[in-house]
């Protein structure tokens, strides 16, 4: 119930995760038009990029969590604890199949960046380098995606960066 200083400005803080999901679509895009690659050299890319050092910090969490919730403490955070959340966690889909944020809460933003590379992925597959095909391709999938409730329409914010870029 207390203020503190600079509190209004840091309640502003997630606009910090629009400019970021814009700003990434704007560099895939201006690195993929400047050296375009096909889908497995674009994913592996990305995957060596994020995988090995979200995991790291995943795993290294969840056996904090579990260390601490062995000694009888009890942490609401945690309190869903399981290895299927884990995994869910590790491979970038605990908000699809647990409805939840995954072990390390900030990852819901790579689980959505992930989303976000394998769409542009595909749609590099299917369009075959015409950068134009691809943006419609990626723009119809995501607001599809939106649309069924499987991607929250925060997405549609990398489109805007391909937008820009292009």
């Amino acid at each position: 119930g207390i203020s503190h200083i600079g509190s209004g400005f840091f309640s502003v803080g997630y606009v910090g995760v629009d400019i970021f999901f814009a700003i990434s679509g704007f560099v895939i895009t201006l690195s993929y038009l400047s050296r375009p690659v096909g889908f497995i050299k674009f994913m592996w890319a990305r995957v060596l990029r994020i995988v090995p050092l979200y995991w790291t910090v995943t795993l290294s969490t969840a056996l904090a969590a579990v260390l601490y919730l062995s000694t009888g403490a009890r942490a609401e955070a945690f309190s869903a604890m399981s290895p299927g959340w884990v995994f869910a966690s590790l491979g970038f889909v605990s908000q699809p199949f647990f409805g939840t944020s995954p072990v390390v809460y900030q990852g819901w933003t790579l689980e959505l960046e992930m989303a976000f590379y394998l769409l542009f992925g595909v749609a590099i597959f299917f369009a075959r380098g015409r950068m134009p095909v691809i943006f419609s391709l990626l723009t119809v999938s995501l607001v599809l995606a939106c649309g069924l409730h499987l991607l929250p329409t925060i997405v549609l914010e990398f489109c805007f960066g391909i937008l820009v870029a292009l």
